[in-house]
């Protein structure tokens, strides 16, 4: 069996990757391909990840410089690398968590989405990576329960994480309600 892993390749001149982009050629297999030509990005799922190809494209485009946000299935997506490419040569820049989000199924995807991003990165905060040595990067997790809360509007998320995973997620929606508050009590 596969390990499907995902990539979101982009480059420096975002008019010129639209355009080589359209006759690129993976050389993998590729289970799913998207192209965004408005944010000038292409996601990839596949097995292995297109990186000779990357290479290639760069070295062919020496003017450019692509920078890819990998992450793979077999560390459950939780570790985001950034790896940068340029005349025909990779290098890693930088990882990230992604954390391992439970599956829920929100009724309001917009301002759930917002608020899952804002605490991701609140969690990337109390879990810091470093370099080490200036070559391997090194990630801080806190191993305890943490739970956070966003707001956005009308809504309040609150999430637990233990670890790398997000244990629990609660979603609120703002109530308003309408009280009389006595200011004078004087008797008759």
């Amino acid at each position: 069996m596969a390990n499907w892993d995902s990539m979101m390749l982009q480059s420096d001149n975002k008019a010129k990757f639209n355009e080589i982009m359209k006759g690129f050629d993976p050389k993998v297999r590729v289970r799913e391909q998207e192209t965004d030509a408005e944010k000038g990005v292409i996601y990839f799922r596949a097995s292995p990840l297109p990186d000779e190809a990357v290479k290639e494209l760069s070295a062919q485009n020496p003017e450019m410089t692509f920078t890819a946000e990998c992450s793979f299935e077999a560390d459950y997506f939780t570790h985001i690398w950034t790896v940068e490419y340029k005349k025909g040569r990779c290098k890693e820049i930088g990882l990230k968590l992604g954390y391992l989000w439970p599956g829920s199924n929100f009724s309001n995807k917009a301002e759930s989405k917002l608020l899952i991003e804002r605490i991701t990165e609140i969690f990337r905060r109390i879990d810091p990576v470093s370099k080490v040595g200036g070559k391997e990067f090194k990630v801080d997790v806190y191993d305890p329960e943490v739970t956070v809360s966003a707001v956005e509007g009308d809504f309040k998320m609150q999430a637990t994480k233990s670890g790398e995973e997000v244990t629990d997620i609660k979603m609120f929606r703002k109530k308003t309600t309408f009280t009389w508050e006595n200011i004078i009590d004087a008797p008759f």
